[in-house]
């Protein structure tokens, strides 16, 4: 499942670093070519919406093998797009049918043993950040070798080889749901309705999300201006300092399942909100752009795990559709962090994609704070309620 995740969802972060060699061989503008990486997210946001669910209503493992596949046919027409419509929606769909690791992660937690599902969680979800990092890594190399229609056809290879995997090892899951695709979607509003910890870790996860992709989507063209002068290659290889980061995912879930989550979440959000502020004032500086990485990856993947963590445990019988609700958030996030990065880099540079971070996580601490005393009211009023409650 690590591995399947790892190698799924590169598909989506394979563009970032290509953005500028497509942008010339398109012959398009620089706002132009940063819809790529928007649309690819958005298309992932729209299969968590839509795809996702049903794994509390059908067998997982088929929707997984369907969606490999269709994955793989996206992956083709990405590689043979002629004109930027071409590329914008095939970008699209493979957006959407990348959303397998959406399944496996509930899946493995479904699978866990309660007392360490932080753990498991951690395990799965390092194999995510890993493909999530390396992809761009992966990326800048075979651009750097060959072209940027490369990555592509060896991603369509690694889908086969998953599928191959997948459908002789995954086990078979019982469902749980009782009703029709119209029910399951509707029963998503009724889990935001009933769970104030839902709507608070999807409300962080979506200014997260903004925050990490607000610096991603526009690295390439960070390390283009002065002083650095890098290429799509060297934008890859920063992608090596995040996977450092990612190794340390599993000790993050164990140290969820003791301390509990909502402190790691507090500690995460203050130290990215740090890494941004490093990026900021130190930012034109190599040591200081590689501090930044290091802590800004540590500190996101350190909240990410904690709040699904957090979200699984609610109801074991809907873990698709809260992995949903959350991760569709996130993604929104994710593809308005890039546009807001793009446009904060194209009017001020590094201190406008570096402002643009502040303010998402500014904002998500505000967020942890006012959901921290709703948190606190509730159980006092629940002390208060069973102190007063008649002695049968």
């Amino acid at each position: 499942m690590s591995i399947a995740s790892c190698l799924v969802v590169s598909n989506i972060y394979y563009n970032q670093p290509l953005l500028s060699d497509m942008m010339h061989e398109f012959h398009v503008t620089q706002k132009t070519i940063g819809l790529i990486p928007i649309v690819t997210l958005f298309g992932y946001a729209i299969g968590l919406l839509l795809l996702v669910p049903l794994g509390d209503m059908l067998e997982r493992k088929k929707i997984i093998l369907i969606s490999l596949a269709l994955a793989f046919l996206a992956l083709i027409l990405v590689a043979v797009s002629v004109n930027l419509l071409m590329l914008l929606v095939s970008s699209f769909l493979l957006g959407v049918f990348s959303c397998i690791p959406q399944l496996l992660i509930p899946f493995a937690a479904h699978l866990a043993n309660p007392a360490e599902r932080g753990k498991v969680v951690g395990k799965v979800m390092s194999g995510l950040l890993i493909g999530i990092l390396l992809s761009r890594t992966l990326a800048g190399q075979i651009d750097t070798w060959f072209n940027w229609r490369m990555i592509y056809w060896l991603a369509t290879f690694f889908m086969v080889i998953i599928w191959i995997v997948l459908f002789k090892l995954l086990p078979e899951n019982k469902v749980t749901f009782q009703g029709n695709y119209f029910d399951l979607l509707k029963s998503l509003i009724d889990l935001i309705k009933t769970y104030p910890s839902l709507r608070e870790s999807a409300i962080i996860g979506a200014l997260l999300f903004a925050t990490l992709n607000a610096f991603w989507s526009t690295l390439v063209f960070i390390l283009k201006i002065p002083p650095y002068h890098y290429g799509a290659q060297t934008a890859g290889l920063f992608g090596l300092l995040g996977a450092a980061g990612a190794l340390c995912a599993p000790f993050v879930g164990k140290l969820a399942d003791k301390r509990g989550p909502r402190m790691i979440i507090g500690t995460g959000i203050v130290l990215e909100l740090v890494s941004f502020l490093i990026l900021m004032f130190f930012g034109l500086h190599l040591a200081g752009m590689i501090v930044f990485v290091l802590l800004m990856d540590l500190a996101q993947q350190s909240v990410h795990i904690s709040n699904q963590t957090k979200v699984f445990a609610l109801n074991p019988e809907a873990r698709s559709r809260l992995n949903t609700v959350y991760m569709f958030t996130a993604f929104c996030g994710s593809a308005i962090g890039s546009a807001i990065g793009s446009y904060g880099f194209s009017i001020a540079g590094l201190t406008g994609i570096a402002g643009s971070g502040i303010l998402f996580l500014m904002i998500a601490l505000a967020t942890f704070f006012y959901f921290s005393r709703s948190s606190v009211k509730r159980v006092y009023l629940k002390l208060v309620n069973t102190q007063t409650q008649p002695i049968a």
